[in-house]
């Protein structure tokens, strides 16, 4: 039925595209005021994570996939980003001021990594410092964030920050490891990129849903 010829890469594929679908069946049986904003963010990133997961479950070109996954994090990161503004909002009324110099960063981001699985060499390494650096600055304005609407979270607020502040490292350092090992397409690449996109995409705007309703 499917292409790919690593089994293990598409169970993990198939299984994030599965949370997705959860997640967008959970978003129709709530329509609480509080969670409205986030619920159409949420649904732009549910459809187009699902369009990327559906295409790498059914191309064999693997570096096509990868370069689908770049795009399809050029459009979702920065929607999560908002998600968990407006979360922060919502439970310590507190946003930062340089929000949106954190969603450009993010772009930067995303972009120069793309550029970079393109290219070798030099520019590849510099592309890639670049890539970091933005990331760090999405990492301490999650952690800013955090901080700064601490005193009106509880344990699932902590929750709920402590996975992106978590998986954004292992996404560039993934990132870092071959597509290919000994000219075989590196299944576990893409099992971590499905295992880290359930537990941001699908899993986190959950949490968040169900403590808000609270």
């Amino acid at each position: 039925m499917f292409p790919q010829t690593n089994k293990a890469s598409q169970i993990a594929n198939a299984t994030t595209l599965s949370s997705f679908l959860f997640l967008w069946l959970y978003e129709q049986l709530n329509d609480e005021e509080s969670v409205k904003r986030i619920q159409q963010k949420s649904q732009n990133i549910i459809l187009i994570a699902s369009l990327q997961y559906m295409y790498s479950l059914t191309t064999t070109n693997q570096d096509n996939a990868e370069l689908v996954r770049y795009i399809d994090w050029l459009f979702t990161t920065p929607l999560l980003l908002e998600i968990y503004a407006i979360y922060a909002e919502e439970k310590g009324g507190n946003d930062l001021s340089w929000s949106s110099y954190a969603k450009v960063a993010n772009v930067v981001m995303i972009s120069t990594g793309l550029f970079a699985y393109e290219t070798t060499g030099t520019l590849r390494i510099i592309l890639y410092v670049i890539s970091f650096l933005c990331m760090f600055v999405v990492f301490w304005y999650l952690f800013s964030l955090y901080r700064e609407n601490y005193a009106h979270f509880n344990w699932k607020s902590t929750l709920i920050f402590l996975v992106p502040l978590m998986t954004y490292p292992l996404y560039g350092l993934n990132a870092l490891s071959p597509t290919y090992v000994n000219g075989k397409y590196n299944q576990g690449k893409s099992i971590i990129y499905s295992t880290m996109d359930a537990l941001n995409k699908a899993t986190m705007p959950w949490l968040i849903y169900n403590d808000l309703r609270q």
